[in-house]
């Protein structure tokens, strides 16, 4: 009867600690990752942006897939936002992307354009 309560107690703990990993994870996953686009392929659905400072010689480039679904936003210097278009991306312009990985790709669901003050 011991053993029997010490199992249930260790298996409650395992799938508590899961529950708690799959939270943070769903947590890293909203948290927008900053960068340059360097290339936007509207026909191949895929941006491709250096992460990090725009000057940093360590930074690294990642490219997302974008879905139909994905919301595209421009973001003023004053912080208000407004939807547009996919098209309206170009290399060169700061974005934060908020993605989710899907059958092993990087799949953006939000791309906002950052406008910086002058």
């Amino acid at each position: 009867m011991r053993s029997l309560s010490t199992l249930l107690v260790v298996v409650a703990a395992v799938c508590f600690v899961g529950m708690a990993r799959g939270d943070d994870d769903a947590k890293k996953a909203k948290k927008p990752m900053a960068g340059i686009v360097e290339k936007f392929d509207a026909d191949g659905k895929t941006i491709t942006v250096k992460m990090g400072k725009k000057k940093d010689p360590n930074a690294t480039s990642t490219t997302f897939n974008f879905t139909d679904e994905t919301k595209f936003y421009l973001r003023d210097a004053e912080g208000s936002e407004k939807e547009v278009k996919a098209s309206d991306v170009t290399a060169g312009k700061r974005v934060q992307i908020v993605k989710q990985t899907k059958d092993g790709k990087e799949i953006a669901t939000k791309v906002t354009m950052v406008e910086r003050k002058k």
